[in-house]
């Protein structure tokens, strides 16, 4: 009859000690979701633990760092073997400087926006008829004219 019960270094919720995932981390590569399934641990929970010690990531730091190097070396071979996507890569990344990049234009349906409190009466009453033309709002022959209430101090 088989146990159904964990033993202490399967158990999801154990105490982590450092050289246990130190070791799984070089052997994964620095690969926290490969380093997180020998441990038999969720990868959010050796995330949380990596991130709060600096060793571990330096240690991840360094082995992102080698995976770059390796990708810069292929990308490297590519161009000199004249690959058309290696090519466009670079210089749509390294040669923005230089103005290669994929420029989109945007067609803007807004009018500017006009600050309403630096208008005049009669320009505002303008730019109001004009928006509700625009929105075929009808407007009022009129607009109101509100006074101060009687007994008020008005000036």
């Amino acid at each position: 009859m088989e146990s159904t019960e964990l033993d202490e270094y399967s158990a999801p919720n154990r105490y982590l000690t450092g050289r246990e995932v130190m070791v799984a981390l070089r052997s994964a590569n620095g690969s926290v979701v490969k380093a997180a399934v020998s441990l038999n641990v969720t990868s959010y929970r050796l995330t949380r633990y990596i991130s709060s010690r600096t060793r571990f990531l330096e240690v991840q730091r360094g082995y992102r760092l080698a995976l770059l190097d390796i990708a810069e070396s292929h990308l490297m071979d590519a161009l000199a073997e004249g690959e058309r996507w290696a090519v466009q890569l670079v210089l749509k990344t390294l040669g923005k400087s230089k103005g290669y990049t994929e420029k989109s234009e945007i067609k803007h349906t807004h009018e500017l926006v006009t600050d309403p409190v630096k208008l005049g009466d009669s320009e505002l009453e303008s730019l109001v008829a004009k928006r509700a033309s625009a929105k075929r709002i009808s407007q009022r022959s009129s607009v109101l004219d509100i006074k101060p209430a009687e007994g008020t101090d008005a000036g």
